[in-house]
């Protein structure tokens, strides 16, 4: 059933809203199975649009699969049951790359089965990951304290991409049992799952507008086995159609957030076949996989159903084995756009390994959720002498790589040429865009009055992530921010033969120096004031304390001319944002 073409990539070889965190819940509550909790993304709506090759589609079949359930029944794995969780969201998630596997010839049917307890759990209780490079990020959930325990508080598509892009996810039922949460909703899952026991890795996912793009959204269907999408359940949208089969139509959006799985279309089906009380106004549905056991199993939803999200996901898998390493920064659940910069670094420094000589880099990855048609340049530099300048080492030209994505979401690009990486030594990977893309990591944090329940910190002071402005390199984190790292990846496989390679210096320390260095004469505000937004010496502006440049400084601050964004001390006369201090949120253009 390996039906997967190749649209990863056509290549050449704002600071956002946050997303919600308000619970919600279905209506029909006469029976368990129907818990839902789903957290509506800012990614579930206003999908970017990206037109392929019209030709592609142009073969989709009016109905799909040509048996309708009972073939997704032949072909997939019995449904999953979510009783008596909110945990649709795990559900459909795993479920994506189950049907997905399988597709490619890499599962079995019968075989198959990914754990939703991992996946919920680590979600909400972050580790580290093997290597070190997201230390100091953290999702915490204190079940004890909080009035709905993390298993009904929902999750969603992105919660799933971000732990599964981080390795974390996608092990065997086996592994760690739905039921383990059966006696015990505080039971703690050994961190020894968090990695290392993964049957498959992320490759791509995609986001695609399942109401303007319909036919793109059947053509992954057909390659991938199903996507992911969300609406708003109740009672009222309920029908029962022959055959032990159900019809859902809702004409707005009240209900309770629901995720599920689409595995097939029929354009013909009759808007007859709903509730004669509650009928669309055209023919055509979709099939739906759902997630509460036998009940309610597979089902038709109306094109028309208002409640039904813009987005479509797409989880495209791979076995485990495909790299042995995922050099990271980006730990953290919630993200948002960089809106200002379009060339961008990430520095990782190289693991030592017994009995490994050198990794060889294979393949970055680029988070890029809320852009698609995206243009992009992907260089590495090697054997970095200052880790706070991304350029400092050898360029690896071979290993270029230039390409435009597709739909918005998170790709793994191959590399031109593999690069040799030697043991303790650092790298860079450097990221140029045609326009603002990519995702940075974001902090997160709610509290009932003073007893915080879900910490999502992240870690604002490795100085490993930087932004490109003017001709220099600076820190994308700073302390006092909420921005995280950028969501780039480096993959590796380790090796074991010996190379020649020069020798190369050793990884230097980070050196105690502000991003923005000073000019060889000494920069002084212009006037008697000494301490504030000021114009300096040699004509910028800049926020000084006691007649000194303030480097540390990343505020809104205001002087007579107006509030100003400070970046390392300096006015930031190209930020055009959002922007926030003490005071509040602040749209600025040009600083």
């Amino acid at each position: 059933m390996n039906r997967k073409k190749l649209i990863v990539l056509i290549a050449a070889v704002t600071v956002v809203t946050a997303p919600s965190t308000v619970t919600v819940w279905a209506d029909n509550t006469t029976t368990s199975e129907t818990a839902n909790g789903y957290i509506e993304s800012e990614l579930d709506n206003n999908t970017p649009l990206y037109e392929p090759d019209e030709s592609l589609y142009m073969s989709v079949p009016t109905a799909y699969p040509e048996n309708g359930i009972a073939d997704i029944r032949a072909d997939y794995p019995a449904n999953r049951d979510q009783n008596p969780y909110g945990t649709c969201w795990a559900f459909s998630s795993t479920g994506l790359a189950e049907f997905d596997m399988i597709n490619d010839g890499l599962a079995d049917k019968d075989t198959v089965d990914f754990s939703e307890a991992q996946l919920a759990y680590f979600a909400y209780n972050f580790v580290t990951d093997p290597l070190g490079g997201t230390e100091g990020d953290k999702a915490k959930y204190n079940n004890k304290l909080a009035s709905t325990i993390y298993q009904n508080r929902g999750g969603n598509f992105e919660y799933a991409l971000r732990r599964y892009s981080q390795w974390i996810g996608l092990v065997n039922e086996s592994d760690v049992p739905y039921s383990i949460f059966k006696n015990d909703t505080n039971a703690s899952i050994d961190s020894k799952y968090a990695y290392g026991y993964d049957r498959a890795h992320l490759q791509n996912a995609y986001e695609i507008n399942i109401k303007q793009q319909p036919q793109q959204v059947k053509e992954m269907i057909r390659e991938h086995g199903a996507v992911g999408a969300m609406y708003y359940d109740r009672n009222a949208g309920w029908g029962f159609y022959g055959d032990d089969a159900y019809t859902y139509y809702d004409a707005d959006r009240v209900g309770g957030g629901h995720a599920v799985m689409i595995v097939g279309w029929d354009d013909n089906f009759s808007k007859d076949n709903f509730r004669e009380t509650n009928r669309p106004a055209n023919n055509g549905a979709w099939l739906v996989r759902n997630s509460w056991g036998d009940y309610k199993d597979y089902f038709w939803m109306s094109y028309d159903t208002v409640s039904l999200a813009d987005t479509a996901w797409v989880f495209d898998v791979t076995g485990s084995d495909n790299y042995d390493n995922n050099y990271q920064l980006d730990g953290g659940i919630n993200t948002y756009k960089v809106s200002n910069y379009t060339t961008m670094a990430n520095v990782f420094t190289v693991g030592e390994k017994e009995g490994v000589t050198y990794e060889k880099l294979k393949a970055v990855s680029l988070s890029m959720t809320r852009e698609s048609n995206v243009g992009y340049k992907i260089q590495v530099y090697t054997d970095l002498t200052n880790l706070k300048d991304p350029t400092s080492g050898t360029l690896q030209e071979s290993a270029t790589t230039e390409g435009t994505s597709a739909f918005a979401g998170f790709y793994t690009i191959p590399l031109k040429e593999a690069v040799n990486l030697k043991p303790g030594s650092s790298f860079s990977v450097v990221v140029t865009l045609d326009k603002a893309a990519l995702d940075h990591e974001s902090a997160y944090k709610e509290a009932r009055g003073d007893t915080v329940i879900w910490d999502c910190e992240v870690n604002r002071e490795n100085s490993r992530s930087f932004y490109k402005y003017g001709t220099k390199f600076y820190n994308i984190t700073y302390p006092n921010g909420d921005d995280g790292n950028l969501c780039i990846k480096a993959f590796t496989t380790n090796c074991t033969d010996v190379i020649d390679t020069p020798d190369v210096p050793d990884t230097p320390d980070v050196p105690d120096t502000p991003d923005v260095p000073n000019t060889p004469d000494k920069i002084s505000p212009i006037g008697k004031e000494k301490t504030g937004v000021l114009k300096g010496t040699d004509g910028a502006w800049y926020y000084f304390k006691d007649g000194e440049i303030d480097t540390k400084c990343n505020d809104v601050l205001k002087n007579s001319n107006g509030w100003w964004v400070i970046r390392n001390g300096k006015v930031d006369f190209n930020y055009n944002g959002i922007a926030s201090n003490a005071n509040g949120d602040w749209y600025c253009q040009n600083g």
